[in-house]
């Protein structure tokens, strides 16, 4: 890795995004010294247009030190693009960010489930429920939620992801020393203590206009995938969704009522093969068996996830989507109505409750009675399973038919007889929808009789 100086003079020379730049990167192998020392002559020989050209000729270091020492000042790190810690799928974009400044820590991006989260600021009520809920949840079952800190859906996402306890990173349109929107400026010191904070722009940069929509494809780029949550189709969102698409990522969408503001953007992405998204679950189970490691889908099964919605100063409504809850009306929440385990954000893995037997007391001065033997005593007792109904598919109806009535099984008891996860956890949500089997703490699902 070159001089950090180096770096930062480099950066200066053009305005971020510019592909150019990029490309005489590439020409001079990556070696940020090596045009440092070119002359003009030999960065037009590399192809740099003359403008930038010029500029590379200027090789004063004083603007360079300035902001350096301003970083050290102000606990800003530094993350240059030959850096070893430098993502990847930042790296690999033509027009990826010569330069990032950030605040916080930042992981190792290439290994984690991060999904972009991106929306309007010209929010709905239903928009704002189902962006702190998703990404409560996302961030919960494991994934690190990005999103832009902007006014509406961004401010949501990161509330929802930070409630969860989970990670985030707030990617600005400005400088890392300047607040947008002002009354951001306590969730971005939030999101620094926790998160991240990142941007390609210099200190003392303001927000102009066009500075965002190049700093969306820094969003897309550190992202598997990019979840519209709400938008029109001219929106900042639909410009994300454009350039995760142009990246090779995956695309997501929150279906809207039709004819509503803020949903003709996220219709249209579903019409044209989006994935349509209910609840984090559906973005989640695409990548569980990627990193198995990371991404914990039971983890939404346990938690009501509207209990931080005092936060956002409203109540839960039906049009909240949950794990297992999508956007409808038919249930009130949690499993059956009832959230398990004190509503704790991560549940922890207890086998459930056991019933002690207690012997009964011979009773004194009584006379012996006829007994029944105590098998026909069993039998007499016994429960039996609800019949199985119709409508249910092959998966479902297999995965009943193994689910017993006198202990609990678990979905790795069903992955051992042939099932995935994700499939298994896909029909026992429908089965306990139905109130065929029941979920029990820990993971586990009994029959109901």
């Amino acid at each position: 890795m070159s001089d950090i100086r180096y770096s930062v003079w480099l950066s200066l020379a053009a305005v971020p995004g510019t592909r150019s730049l990029c490309q005489l990167i590439e020409a001079f192998d990556g070696n940020t010294d090596a045009i440092y020392k070119a002359d003009y002559d030999e960065c037009i020989a590399k192809g740099a247009p003359k403008g930038l050209a010029e500029r590379l000729a200027d090789k004063s270091l004083d603007e360079a030190d300035k902001i350096v020492e301003f970083c050290k000042i102000r606990d800003v790190f530094l993350l240059p693009y030959d850096s070893p810690n430098y993502p990847k799928r930042l790296r690999r974009i033509p027009d990826f960010p010569v330069l990032l400044y950030g605040r916080g820590a930042f992981p190792v991006i290439d290994n984690e489930v991060a999904i972009a989260t991106v929306g309007t600021r010209r929010y709905t009520e239903y928009g704002k429920r189902n962006a702190y809920t998703i990404c409560n949840d996302l961030a919960r079952g494991g994934a690190i939620v990005v999103s832009g800190m902007a006014s509406g859906i961004d401010t949501f996402c990161h509330r929802g992801a930070l409630d969860a306890l989970g990670y985030t990173i707030a990617v600005l349109g400005c400088g890392i020393d300047v607040v947008y929107p002002r009354h951001n400026a306590e969730l971005m010191e939030e999101i620094a203590g926790t998160g991240t904070v990142l941007t390609e722009y210099p200190p003392h940069t303001e927000p102009l206009g066009y500075h965002f929509p190049k700093r969306n494809r820094i969003i897309s780029a550190l992202s598997l995938g990019t979840l519209v949550i709400e938008g029109d189709e001219k929106s900042g969102a639909m410009i994300t969704a454009r350039l995760a698409l142009e990246q090779g990522r995956d695309i997501f969408s929150l279906p809207g009522n039709i004819g509503e503001a803020g949903s003709g953007g996220t219709n249209q992405l579903i019409k044209q093969g989006a994935r349509m998204v209910t609840s984090a679950f559906d973005i989640l189970v695409e990548y569980e068996c990627l990193f198995p490691t990371k991404i914990r889908t039971e983890r939404l099964l346990y938690t009501n996830p509207a209990k931080h919605m005092k936060n956002l100063g409203t109540k839960p409504a039906s049009s909240v989507a949950t794990p297992i809850k999508p956007i409808i009306n038919d249930l009130k929440g949690g499993v059956n109505g009832v959230y398990t385990l004190n509503d704790f954000p991560y549940a922890p893995h207890t086998p459930p409750p056991t019933e002690k037997t207690v012997k009964p007391k011979k009773p004194k001065n009584t006379k012996p009675t006829e007994s029944v033997s105590s098998s026909e005593n069993r039998d007499s007792i016994k429960q039996t399973p609800k019949p199985i109904p119709e409508g249910l598919d092959e998966t479902e109806r297999k995965i009943l038919e193994l689910v017993p009535t006198d202990r609990a099984i678990t979905t790795d008891e069903l992955a051992r007889k042939g099932f995935t996860v994700s499939d298994a956890l896909v029909a026992l949500t429908t089965l306990e929808i139905k109130q065929l089997v029941r979920c029990l703490p820990g993971g586990q699902y009994i029959r109901n009789t």
